[in-house]
């Protein structure tokens, strides 16, 4: 019942910024390779209940070129590879009105961002999502999940109406 699946995205003309020995800021085109292997599986683990979704993802870009004195948006040094690890859990209770959800990425260069929460289906056109972030890690970079990010730690209530 595993789903396994595989994604890839090239873009030859990614926008960076360089400013290589002192010269003006310039803007400047690598190319990017994003891949996604992805795997999901639906699981028993509780008996009596709904299977269990598991989710398993290792997800690496790759820049090209030199990248010297290279930064992104936010001024972050461009490594040439990102290597990041995402696990996704969800247990549907009370005939799928109710999950209980978990999210966690993992980044090699020591970040992480942790997600758990609760989903609740009131009806057919309301949902109430109660979750808590927590990021943290050694990783600095503003364009990476780290502990720079820690001011979005805390919980969060999300009310949707669909019509």
């Amino acid at each position: 019942g595993a789903v396994l699946r595989a994604e890839t995205t090239v873009t030859p003309d990614a926008p960076f910024q360089s400013n290589t020995a002192g010269t003006p800021l310039k803007i400047v085109d690598r190319g990017v390779w994003k891949t996604v292997l992805a795997v999901d599986r639906p699981t028993y683990i509780i008996p009596g209940l709904d299977s269990m979704t598991i989710g398993f993802q290792f997800i690496e870009t790759y820049t090209g070129g030199n990248k010297a004195g290279l930064t992104d948006a936010t001024g972050a040094k461009v490594d040439s590879n990102v290597h990041q690890f995402t696990v996704f859990f969800q247990q549907p209770l009370l005939d799928k009105r109710i999950s209980l959800e978990f999210f966690g990425l993992f980044d090699t260069d020591d970040g992480h961002w942790l997600q758990p929460g609760v989903h609740w289906e009131v009806g057919d056109h309301v949902r109430l999502d109660l979750f808590y972030n927590k990021l943290g890690g050694a990783e600095k970079r503003g364009s990476r999940f780290a502990s720079n990010l820690n001011f979005v730690n805390g919980p969060f209530f999300r009310f949707t109406y669909g019509f």
